[in-house]
């Protein structure tokens, strides 16, 4: 189950620590967060916390996920953690819920190449192995982590599985620094875009696509109706497919292309 030490580097080396076991209490006090006594530790950084960016606040919420019918289905999310940092990157607000108990055993964890945890392994005094537990995770365009989904590692017809039992949400806050303001003022890239929309033989096929909005960068362009040949050849020299093309650039023709590209197929 998921911890508070792997919310924060402060927590994972050792302010605070706890276990599976832990982690099976505090199952049983996260419907009734009011109920957990909340503490303040300062003592950490962003860095420290495994953070990139100008972090300004992190608000941390889990939820336990159940098997129903064969799919996951997500419980209520509980407050597990909220911070704010400083401009400097110090921990100056921090309200976090943390859980009591004994560790049953030692774990062992495996890193990804950006520092995140991706495995634990808990074993007993004589070094068996107890449980395995995997870590998935979604980052935002900065870099960091805001959804991490815990499996445990389960051996099931023969094969290693990964059983989703709880997944982690992080709403992040940043200072608008230099890096936040590139990626708000980055401009679209006419060749993504141009790139992304397929080039299609049957005029229904691509009208189809577009009226899907699958594809956010085909949803960006309407149907194109070209007036006339020419029209449609430097749309096409552009990337842009048109849906329709009339024989000829006059009305009565611009009139049949549209009314035949309405019509039922």
């Amino acid at each position: 189950m998921y911890c508070m030490r792997r919310i924060s580097a402060a927590i994972l080396f050792g302010t605070l620590v706890g276990g599976p076991g832990v982690c099976a209490i505090a199952q049983n006090n996260l419907n009734s967060a009011h109920l957990r006594r909340a503490v303040s530790i300062l003592d950490s950084t962003k860095e420290q916390d495994g953070l990139v960016g100008a972090v300004r606040r992190v608000r941390t919420e889990s939820a336990k996920l159940d098997l129903k019918d064969g799919r996951s289905v997500e419980g209520p999310l509980e407050l597990v953690e909220l911070t704010t940092y400083g401009i400097k990157g110090n921990r100056i607000e921090n309200t976090s819920y943390p859980i009591n108990g004994s560790m049953l055993g030692k774990e062992e964890y495996k890193y990804d190449e950006k520092g995140n945890i991706i495995e634990t392994t808990l074993r007993d005094e004589r070094g068996t192995i107890l449980s395995k537990e995997a870590y998935d995770y979604e980052f935002d365009k900065i870099g960091n982590w805001i959804k991490m989904t815990t499996s445990l590692i389960v051996f099931q017809n023969g094969q290693v599985k990964h059983e989703p039992i709880e997944v982690t949400y992080r709403t992040l806050t940043y200072y608008f620094d230099d890096s936040v303001a590139r990626i708000v003022d980055a401009p679209v890239s006419s060749s993504k875009i141009n790139a992304d929309l397929p080039v299609a033989s049957n005029p229904s096929t691509l009208l189809e696509t577009i009226n899907s909005k699958n594809d956010p960068a085909i949803s960006a362009r309407p149907a194109l109706i070209a007036i006339g040949p020419t029209t449609a050849a430097a749309a096409r020299s552009a990337g842009w497919q048109p849906a329709a093309v009339p024989t000829a650039p006059s009305t009565p023709a611009l009139v049949s292309a549209i009314a035949g590209l309405l019509s039922p197929r």
